[in-house]
C-alpha cells in the first residue's frame, strides 16, 4: 500500500497532467473553434474548460474549511489514507468515458463566451489552489473529515476531503476527454 504522502503526490501528479493537457488542448485553438459546441449542442472545449474552474472553485473553499477541521482534530494523518465507498464510486462514476450524463447545477454551468485567455488564466490559477490545498494536507487525517458536495442540491452527498480531491481529479479528466472529442483530438 502507498503511505498517504505518496497518495497525495499522486493526486497532485494527476491535477498536474490535467492542467497541462487543458492548456495543451486549448493553445492551438483559434476563438472560434475554442468556443463551438457539438452538433447536438454540446458543451465546446471552451464551456467544458470554464465549467471545471466553476466546479474548482466551488470545491476549493469547502476543502479549505475542511483543512482547519482536520488540523483541529489533533491526531496524525494515517498510513494510507482511504477515499471511503461514496468518494470510490463519485470518481469511478466520472471517469471517462462517461458512464452516465448528469445535469450540472446552475451554479457551475459555465459561461460560453469567455474568451480563452481569461479562462486559461483561471484554470492555471485554480491549480495552483489545489495544489496549495494538496500541501496543507499533508500529515492531516483527511479521509476522517467529511465536506457536503457543493454540487448536491439536496446536500446530502458527502465524502472526505481525500475522496474530494479524487472526484476532482477524475472530474477534469472526464471534460477534458469531452473537450477533446469536440474538437477532434
Amino acid at each position: 500500500m502507498e503511505s498517504a504522502n505518496a497518495q497525495l503526490d499522486a493526486v497532485r501528479d494527476a491535477l498536474q497532467d490535467t492542467a497541462r493537457r487543458g492548456r495543451e488542448l486549448a493553445d492551438p485553438l483559434d476563438e472560434s473553434a475554442w468556443r463551438r459546441r457539438t452538433a447536438s449542442g454540446g458543451w465546446s472545449a471552451a464551456e467544458c474548460i470554464a465549467h471545471l474552474n466553476l466546479t474548482n472553485a466551488g470545491m476549493a473553499p469547502v476543502i479549505d474549511q475542511a483543512l482547519d477541521r482536520a488540523r483541529a482534530l489533533g491526531v496524525p494523518a494515517p498510513a494510507t489514507l482511504k477515499s471511503g465507498l461514496v468518494g470510490r464510486v463519485l470518481a469511478w462514476t466520472l471517469e471517462p468515458p462517461y458512464r452516465m450524463r448528469v445535469r450540472t447545477q446552475p451554479a457551475f454551468v459555465p459561461d460560453a463566451d469567455l474568451p480563452k485567455a481569461a479562462v486559461l488564466d483561471r484554470w492555471e490559477s485554480s491549480h495552483r489552489e489545489l495544489a496549495a490545498l494538496l500541501d496543507r494536507s499533508r500529515g492531516l487525517p483527511i479521509d476522517r473529515v467529511k465536506i457536503v458536495s457543493p454540487f448536491d442540491p439536496r446536500g446530502k452527498l458527502k465524502y472526505s476531503v481525500y475522496s474530494a480531491f479524487l472526484v476532482l481529479a477524475a472530474h477534469e479528466r472526464r471534460h477534458l476527454w469531452q473537450a477533446a472529442r469536440v474538437v477532434g483530438r
